[in-house]
């Protein structure tokens, strides 16, 4: 069993039930051809990996002999988290099925929610260990509709549109403090934390002084006097880092990283990295009897969130970096002996409030609040006719064409919004964490084209 030596058996029960009106009342309508309320309610899981419960060690190699290093902790009170969720929807046709709607409102709790755990490092394990820690709270609605627009012979039109909206929330932690996503890596800004959904993002905050820099280390927000005697001679942006911008603390109170200890990010939510609405469009069609057109858009939007960390690094990063225009126009100015005071301290202006990130301002400018609307995919198909297809003794065969991720319609200034560092599910630290919406150390969804032929003997 993976389960702890605690737990011995997991079950989940289903239940559902379906009502259907016209046909239990005998009615029949001229505008109303279908209709179906339907209600279930039902439980699943998911199970730790077969050796999480286990303490495991490595084997290392030394000049001074060999030994072992800590591995896994080990938990044998490990049990399956529990998903319990109920749902009442219903479907409808009109107009002998011409027009098809479909709703479903749902609400879910897990409860012993498996989530990757740090113990106290001090017991020598510095590992995440899997837990029964969590409870997640979510709820949602699904909609959709179906237009049948025309019904030929030789010429069919369907058109579809559906919507999903989701709400989640972390209701407990069991007492465990907020966990980050990603270990100790400061770059990555999800966090588990109550209250808020799953992989939030949390960061630093800018000063919202008109001028949120600290050039004199006095505590206060400098003037423009004390802003341009600064950049009366050329300054690297690079030190920017080191304490001169001004970020909130946990109080909302404005502050300098280097005068006063490390910034209180987890108390400055950014956003989240599921919207609140997905969901896909799309249309069907028949030509001449043995054409077949497809067409399917997909779509996020709604307090939608990714967190740029590409960008961060080409804008921001002193050596492997600066390959943005923005940036490198910026950087110019400041470097540059021949421009005034006033125009370095505006470039420094339009760095801290755009450009800024990376160490120790992690998570600051770099995740964007974005919408995004990709088509998915085409596919035209051409059943050749029966005539044709006898001549090579086949019972049937097509012809198609299919295009996939053909374009992408979004305000997102990176790479692709739909691209995550690390893969979401499945297990692992970040599988379990919600380590999505990080755009960071990849390449964009690839755009494919595909011809086949099909036939059958």
């Amino acid at each position: 069993s993976a389960f702890g030596s605690s737990f011995k058996t997991a079950t989940y029960p289903k239940a559902s039930v379906s009502f259907l009106p016209l046909k239990a009342m005998d009615m029949a309508s001229a505008e109303i051809s279908t209709l179906r309320i339907r209600a279930a309610i039902g439980q699943s899981g998911q199970q730790p990996g077969a050796f999480d419960k286990f303490t495991t060690y490595g084997a290392i190699r030394a000049p001074e002999g060999s030994g072992l290093s800590p591995g896994n902790l080990g938990n044998q009170n490990l049990k399956p988290e529990v998903s319990t969720e109920i749902e009442f929807g219903a479907e409808a046709g009109f107009f002998e099925d011409r027009v098809g709607l479909e709703l479903t409102v749902w609400n879910r709790t897990v409860k012993d929610a498996l989530i990757a755990r740090q113990f106290a490092p001090s017991g020598g394990f510095t590992a995440t260990q899997l837990d029964n820690i969590g409870e997640l709270k979510a709820n949602g609605i699904d909609v959709g509709i179906t237009l049948n627009l025309v019904r030929g012979e030789d010429l069919s039109l369907s058109v579809f549109a559906n919507g999903a909206y989701l709400k989640e929330e972390i209701t407990s932690m069991g007492g465990a403090p907020p966990l980050k996503v990603g270990g100790s890596y400061p770059r990555y800004r999800n966090f588990i934390k109550e209250g808020f959904a799953p992989g939030a993002f949390f960061g630093p905050k800018l000063s919202p002084e008109a001028i949120p820099f600290d050039t004199d280390r006095d505590g206060a927000a400098d003037n423009m006097t004390v802003l341009l005697a600064y950049f009366g001679v050329p300054r690297d942006p690079t030190l920017f880092a080191n304490g001169l911008v001004r970020i909130l603390n946990k109080d909302g109170n404005p502050y300098s990283p280097g005068v006063g200890g490390a910034a209180y990010y987890l108390d400055h939510p950014i956003g989240k990295p599921m919207p609140d609405w997905s969901g896909a469009f799309g249309l069907n069609m028949t030509l001449i009897k043995n054409i077949r057109i497809a067409s399917l858009f997909e779509y996020k939007m709604g307090n939608f969130y990714v967190h740029n960390l590409t960008d961060a690094f080409r804008r921001q990063h002193p050596t492997i970096g600066r390959n943005i225009h923005g940036p490198s126009e910026l950087e110019a100015v400041l470097l540059d002996p021949a421009s005034s005071a006033q125009q370095r301290a505006d470039a420094a202006l339009v760095w801290a409030k755009q450009y800024l990130a990376l160490s120790p301002y992690d998570g600051l400018n770099e995740i964007e609040k974005i919408y995004m609307v990709r088509w998915r995919e085409l596919s035209i198909t051409y059943d050749i006719p029966s005539e044709f297809t006898s001549w090579f003794s086949v019972g049937n065969a097509s012809l198609s064409f299919a295009g996939r991720n053909i374009a992408l319609w979004t305000d997102y200034t990176g790479i692709d919004p739909e691209t995550n560092v690390y893969s979401f599910g499945g297990g692992g630290t970040f599988g379990n964490n919600f380590g999505v919406g990080i755009d960071a150390f990849g390449v964009p969804i690839s755009r494919q084209y595909v011809f086949s032929l099909k036939f059958g003997l």
